[in-house]
């Protein structure tokens, strides 16, 4: 059994299906093939959703994997497996899309590593961190357009779709989350539409926002997901910045209570994944 990744996988990366990819090699004890050189036979092959436009190995990647078991590890709704791998055995996923050969597998999970040592904490702000996307344009409008002090990180890219929003927005470079969630007092939880509509594991930022012990508040179209994934967050929901602002002034009593939500999220994935495992064996 080997895990393939359709890019290379650094150790120092933020992206998300690499994060994994190199989770299961070393978790698992598998092989990692995320390169031409890498690439060898075997009977069952763990296919992470990744870049497949960016792979340089794509001639190699569907020889060796024709005819043979692939499970598409899927993380991430808007990546699909690519059509020259389509009849793969499982889809082992964190959207529950009703497909027959699905398997719930929440790999966000793995974003939870706790920060040791906390700094001094920002307040009076609200922080969003991560890309443009145009589904989200009226929840940033809800909560970035607004009267207060308002910070993105992103990329230079992004930054002009949120100057053009709001041009008071201080933009600072791309950082990676584990960096900032230690100063981080309360962190803004939002989701897609999309997942308005399905059953989605809860984001990275929800798993990043409790390593760092922040308080999390919650856009109120998101209290039907948290509920789904067992966490009731009815006295912790917003609907404007001016709520936002308001609420996370009781930022440590928010934390506090909230800290019963911190466990072993990744131990937990690990003893469902190796079920799985077994189970292919």
């Amino acid at each position: 059994m080997k895990v393939v990744h359709f890019t290379p996988c650094s150790p120092n990366t933020t992206l998300a299906s690499s994060g994994i990819a190199l989770w299961l090699a070393k978790e698992f004890k598998l092989g990692l093939i995320d390169s031409a050189e890498k690439c060898v036979k075997d009977d069952t092959y763990l296919v992470v959703n990744s870049p497949w436009a960016f792979c340089d190995f794509r001639d190699k990647a569907q020889a060796m994997i024709k005819g043979k078991r692939v499970v598409w590890v899927q993380n991430d709704f808007a990546i699909d497996i690519p059509t020259a791998f389509r009849g793969y055995d499982k889809i082992w996923t964190t959207c529950l899309l009703g497909r027959s050969n699905e398997t719930y597998m929440n790999w966000n999970q793995l974003t939870y590593i706790p920060i040791a040592g906390k700094s001094e904490r920002a307040t009076e702000r609200i922080l969003y961190y991560g890309a443009f996307r145009a589904d989200r344009r009226d929840v940033f409008e809800k909560y970035l357009k607004s009267k207060h002090a308002t910070y993105v990180s992103c990329s230079r890219k992004a930054s002009a779709k949120f100057l053009e929003m709001n041009p008071k927005i201080t933009i600072l470079s791309p950082f990676n989350p584990r960096e900032l969630m230690a100063s981080v007092h309360c962190g803004l939880y939002i989701q897609d539409k999309t997942s308005d509509k399905e059953y989605h594991s809860p984001a990275n930022r929800f798993y990043e926002y409790m390593s760092g012990e922040s308080a999390i508040l919650f856009d109120r179209p998101t209290q039907k997901t948290m509920e789904k994934a067992g966490y009731d967050v009815s006295e912790y929901l917003v609907n404007s910045a001016d709520e936002f602002m308001e609420k996370s002034k009781e930022w440590k009593k928010i934390a506090e209570a909230q800290s019963i939500w911190r466990k072993d999220y990744r131990g937990e994935l690990r003893k469902i994944v190796s079920a799985e495992i077994e189970k292919l064996a």
